[in-house]
């Protein structure tokens, strides 16, 4: 990036206009737009008013940085001659000569003597090569910070090594010279003695020091001025060369007649010398109005420089110069020209926009050329305003201007987005007063669209013209189930009623309807439907009151399993009386937010109903005493993602199940059987299972499983035990002591493999009664080891199943 890139961009960054930047650093706008465009490089005097402006520090701007913006330092200011007194103290420091210096800058040698006496800046180019050459910061040069210690470079390392050796040549003329001064002491001591004199000696001194005769007047006269100056030079001595300090003027040196003066002379005599003096050059710059250079002259001091004659500029007139310095020089100078602006009156076709003023005249008087960058901004809906136009053309600074004017404001369409509650469509792109065509199916073309609802509640039709001036939010309802509902404060909805206009029988109730999340189910939201057998909700969050589902007397299957928070009210079953199958999960009763109990649904008891706890039943999520109160169940089933069913977890009075089902993958199942505990089979789906308590002897158990081990059973109170499999491995039975102490009939359905010699005879050892073994018989081994295994009871009868 190039400083007039640096300049535009910032500017922008800082949302100034160029009127706005001319102001603040004095410049007119079409010459800060003349930096920008690169024909007009930047003065280095101009920059600290340019950067305070820009707020950037001056590293930022020389190195455009754009994207690691350090701020202006207020605490340094920009000083012309402390700058110069800068520039010669690091080249002495440097001792770098002007030939050299010219050279690496890439310049004329004259250029480098006009930097170093002060008339003359360097360039930006210039500057920056400056700092390299004498490595120093941008800010150490151009704000004047002398650092004191010396360079650590190659040439000041040698110069280092030359001042060594010149103290070494220091150090012997040193000697030499107090010797010198002994022995010429003793001889002006001799001649003092014979002269009889004793007079101390002095370059500058007035009579009054000593006899008169023993001094002499050296008068310093100037050509270029009436100013006299007289030294009192001791006879011997020298005359002292006097530095010459005057404004405007350089002093070339001291001469007697024609001859130049040379001051290692004695002074034995009066003399007069006289001082020749050069008048200073400075360079003076004449800019157009543009900013672009229209005269460069180098000017003596207090002679007057010549301004050059300007091309007419439209709808200008020019005044004179921002300065009149010129006519009597005292210093390098940037002179600009002023300009009167020619007045309009301008009218203002808007073209159904308006000023976002609303007191903003219709006209505008006296209007100038520079009034083109405070024009008005204008609104237009689904509209950009872009600029105004001058018949049919932008208007714009290069635009003549007429006495009278109209200018037409011009536009840009807006393009705006059209979304899709929960993504359910694609976004469409849309320019302002397009005719726009919503889908009609949903992605994956599974289901018609019925009605389109904008974010402002209003229904859009298929195809309509997009008049919003911003992008809108539509929510899409879809043909089908119609659902009613409100929408609560907190913007989920609570269904109130749904119409089953397909006759579906099956009624899938999602988590988010148009784009809204379900979070409650009102009474009677589906009552007296005589299609509907199942019911399924998506939700995982879900709250339903009392009648929510009411008389359904098809209804068979509910499945709540998806829902892990939940405050059900009592009875939200009301008039179904046929439900076979409840999946459910765990919820809380909105009475006392205490655990959901299975005769909490209000499902009306029947003979065949089976209970699923879903996956969301968790370890130590299911209610104690789930089935409390309530009665028979038919089959209960156990999630894989329970691990852990406790002593409590079901009241077994009277419960009468018939078949226990848990997922193979749980851990450990205690089913803490009561004495009232009357069914008379139970078949147990299940692993590692304990069975407990005082209960009446059951006609039959079995146990199924596809990895099965029944390590660990205790007593079982059963006439008949039945152990199965569903898969072709044996299994390893390894029955605690008194396990089957009730059997009469134990039923092997799969082949076993025996345990090692130290289990065989124990775990029979206590029966009472005989008990029939049916099993299969294969090889001769095989029936051996049977018989081995049961061998300690004589009253076991061995049957054999077909294989």
């Amino acid at each position: 990036m190039e400083i007039k890139d640096f300049i535009k961009v910032r500017r922008k960054q800082l949302k100034m206009s160029l009127q706005t930047l001319g102001d603040a650093i004095n410049y007119t706008p079409q010459a800060i737009a003349r930096f920008e465009n690169g024909k007009v490089k930047v003065d280095i005097r101009l920059i600290d008013d340019l950067i305070k402006t820009l707020n950037v520090s001056l590293s930022t701007f020389l190195n455009c940085d754009i994207d690691n913006i350090v701020e202006y330092d207020n605490t340094l200011k920009f000083d012309e001659d402390k700058f110069f007194q800068t520039f010669k103290f690091y080249k002495e420091r440097t001792k770098i000569s002007q030939t050299d210096l010219a050279n690496t800058l890439n310049i004329n040698k004259n250029r480098v003597s006009k930097i170093e006496r002060g008339i003359s800046f360097p360039t930006i180019d210039e500057f920056k090569e400056l700092c390299k050459v004498f490595d120093v910061s941008y800010e150490t040069l151009y704000y004047g910070l002398k650092i004191e210690e010396p360079l650590e470079n190659e040439n000041i390392k040698e110069n280092k090594k030359k001042t060594k050796i010149n103290k070494v040549f220091l150090s012997l003329f040193i000697i030499v010279s107090i010797m010198f001064t002994s022995l010429l002491g003793g001889v002006i001591a001799n001649y003092a003695l014979r002269n009889g004199t004793n007079n101390s000696s002095g370059n500058t001194s007035s009579p009054e020091e000593g006899p008169i005769n023993n001094y002499f007047t050296v008068t310093y006269h100037y050509d270029l001025s009436d100013e006299t100056i007289t030294e009192y030079v001791y006879q011997g001595r020298f005359a002292p060369n006097l530095e010459y300090i005057h404004e405007g003027y350089t002093l070339i040196g001291y001469y007697i007649g024609e001859d130049e003066f040379d001051f290692s002379t004695p002074i034995n005599s009066d003399i007069t010398l006289t001082g020749k003096l050069k008048k200073k050059e400075f360079d003076i710059y004449f800019y157009d109005y543009y900013g672009s250079l229209a005269s460069y002259q180098v000017v003596p001091y207090l002679e007057s420089a010549t301004p050059p004659i300007l091309e007419p500029i439209s709808n200008l007139t020019f005044k004179g110069w921002n300065t009149d310095e010129y006519l009597s020089v005292r210093k390098s100078l940037s002179i600009y020209p002023l300009y009167d602006s020619y007045t309009t009156r301008v009218y203002f076709d808007l073209d159904g926009g308006s000023f976002l003023d609303p007191f903003y005249p219709k006209y505008i008087d006296n209007f100038k050329y520079e009034d083109i960058y405070t024009l008005p901004s204008i609104f237009k809906k689904g509209h950009t305003f872009n600029y105004f136009t001058f018949n049919n053309i932008e208007f714009n600074e290069s635009t003549i201007l007429e006495p009278v004017m109209t200018l037409k404001a011009k536009y840009n369409l807006n393009e705006y987005t059209i979304t899709f509650k929960n993504n359910i469509l694609d976004p469409i792109k849309v320019n302002f007063l397009d005719e726009v065509s919503l889908p009609l199916k949903s992605k994956d073309n599974l289901r018609n669209i019925r009605k389109y609802y904008a974010d402002d509640n209003k229904v859009l039709d298929s195809t309509f013209i997009y008049d919003y001036d911003r992008d809108i939010e539509i929510r899409v309802l879809f043909e089908g189930n119609d659902y009613s509902y409100i929408v609560n404060e907190d913007n989920t909805i609570t269904l109130t009623s749904i119409e089953n206009e397909n006759k579906d029988t099956s009624i899938l109730i999602p988590s988010v309807i148009d784009g809204y999340k379900v979070s409650k189910i009102a009474p009677n939201f589906i009552s007296n439907d005589n299609d509907i057998e199942s019911l399924t909700f998506e939700s995982n969050s879900l709250n339903i009151e009392t009648n929510a589902f009411y008389n359904l007397p098809s209804l068979k299957f509910v499945d709540f399993s998806s829902i892990n928070e939940g405050i059900f009210d009592d009875n939200i079953f009301a008039l179904c009386p046929n439900i076979e199958y409840l999946k459910i999960a765990r919820v809380k009763r909105k009475i006392n937010n205490g655990d959901y109990l299975l005769k909490n649904y209000g499902l009306i008891q029947n003979n065949n109903l089976s209970v699923e706890m879903g996956s969301n039943c968790h370890e130590f999520m299911i209610p104690e005493y789930f089935n409390k109160g309530f009665g028979k169940i038919k089959k209960l089933i156990i999630s894989a993602e329970v691990s852990l069913l406790t002593y409590n977890t079901f009241d077994w009075l009277s419960m009468e199940l018939n078949e226990f089902y848990c997922d193979v993958a749980i851990s450990e199942i205690y089913l803490y059987l009561t004495s009232s505990f009357t069914q008379k089979e139970l078949t147990i789906y299940s692993t590692n299972v304990e069975i407990d308590g005082n209960y009446e002897t059951l006609d039959k158990i079995t146990f199924v499983n596809d990895i099965f081990s029944t390590k660990g059973i205790g007593s079982i109170k059963a006439k008949t035990v039945e152990f199965c499999k569903t898969n072709n491995d044996q299994y390893n039975l390894q029955l605690g002591v008194n396990t089957l102490i009730y059997c009469s009939n134990l039923i092997l359905r799969k082949y076993i493999d025996f345990p090692s010699e130290e289990y065989v005879l124990t775990y029979f050892y206590h029966l009472e009664e005989t008990m029939n073994v049916y099993t299969y018989k294969t090889t001769l081994d095989y029936e051996e080891r049977l018989k081995q295994y049961f061998n300690s009871c004589d009253n076991i009868n061995f049957y054999y199943l077909e294989d």
